[in-house]
């Protein structure tokens, strides 16, 4: 399973999609539209639809600023990304 460590920022995005670097998606496997899971300190596990924007940088992932706060989440925290393994 590929698995890469980034950077979350928090934007005014729809609440179940994640912003991904189009590169960064090739690299991980992920296709437009895959759910993915960011894991932040080993507790959090979020899953998003991934969505690939050439805005975001690539080392970052853009999720809701309302949906991550609320769980405890600051932006700029650093987060596993990988595609998720859900059955």
């Amino acid at each position: 399973m590929q698995q890469k460590r980034i950077r979350v920022y928090l934007k005014s995005i729809p609440p179940k999609e994640a912003l991904l670097h189009p590169d960064l998606m090739e690299e991980l496997g992920i296709n437009e539209g895959d759910e993915i899971e960011l894991v932040v300190t080993k507790k959090k596990r979020f899953n998003f639809t991934a969505k690939s924007s050439a805005d975001t940088p690539e080392m970052q992932v853009w999720v809701n600023e309302e949906v991550m706060k609320g769980s405890g989440v600051s932006s700029n925290s650093i987060a596993t990304v990988r595609k998720s393994t859900k059955v």
